[in-house]
């Protein structure tokens, strides 16, 4: 897996649309517990026919349980299945 934070990519500070479109411009997928904001801009992009290399939405705030959810959920999904797409783990 190869990760980024936001402090990594130092993007801290930046609003939603500007993180969601740097996540795309790398083809990241973008994890994130701004589940309102994140759902609101997937559908933007769908209606703006833009594309994101998926959007990854969670309530876990516990690592470890972060960890086994996305593991679980990778080990189901390739990446190029997740362009577009917005889950819940």
């Amino acid at each position: 897996m190869d990760v980024v934070s936001v402090y990594d990519a130092d993007l801290q500070g930046l609003d939603d649309p500007a993180v969601l479109a740097h996540a795309s411009a790398q083809g990241r997928v973008l994890l994130t517990h701004n589940i309102r904001d994140f759902v609101a801009l997937h559908h933007q992009y769908l209606s703006e026919a833009r594309s994101h290399a998926g959007i990854l939405l969670t309530h876990e705030l516990y690592v470890g349980r972060l960890v086994t959810r996305i593991l679980a959920f990778i080990s189901q999904e390739r990446d190029q299945d997740m362009a577009n797409q917005l889950y819940y783990l």
